[in-house]
């Protein structure tokens, strides 16, 4: 039986001939600077407006500081619920409607995803049935909200989590 050689002593050296290749130069980005930067403001514009929005929808039918969920009943406090979206924030349309967005617990909204059969039972008998045919309408409508519309956003629910009662500690 032949023996084999330990892998070490297989291997072949490197040629003093051989070259090694280098990359051809990237080419530079087809966007410019300019719109990679208004990008960049969008979505920090983005985030703060949900930061916002957010505080608004948990604080506003909260008392006392202590919010219910619209799915399970669960109560406690806002800070540890979460803003609950009915068709799913993805959609731009209805990401900061106040139809569309309502207090949840953490449980329903990421366990159970939103838990939409009591949501929908919910917005039902909060609004009616034709809140819900609105929403599923305006979900499949496509419609870019410009910058300064975001930013009009912000201030106005800023302006409005100002004028809601102080929180109670």
């Amino acid at each position: 039986m032949a023996t084999r050689k330990p892998l070490q002593a297989r291997r072949t050296p490197i040629k003093a001939s051989t070259t090694i290749r280098t990359h051809k130069p990237k080419k530079p980005l087809k966007r410019s600077h300019i719109a990679s930067k208004s990008k960049r403001e969008r979505s920090v514009l983005v985030n703060r407006l949900d930061r916002v929005f957010s505080i608004y929808i948990r604080r506003k039918d909260s008392i006392g500081g202590i919010a219910r969920c619209v799915t399970c009943g669960n109560a406690a406090p806002w800070r540890g619920m979460q803003n609950g979206h009915f068709i799913s924030r993805r959609k731009m349309t209805l990401r900061w409607d106040e139809k569309n967005c309502h207090v949840q617990c953490k449980h329903c909204n990421e366990t159970l995803h939103g838990n939409l059969a009591k949501y929908e039972a919910y917005i039902i008998r909060k609004y009616g049935i034709d809140v819900v045919f609105y929403l599923r309408q305006k979900a499949n409508q496509t419609e870019k909200i410009q910058m300064y519309e975001i930013e009009e956003m912000i201030k106005l629910y800023e302006k409005k989590v100002a004028e809601l009662p102080p929180e109670v500690k």
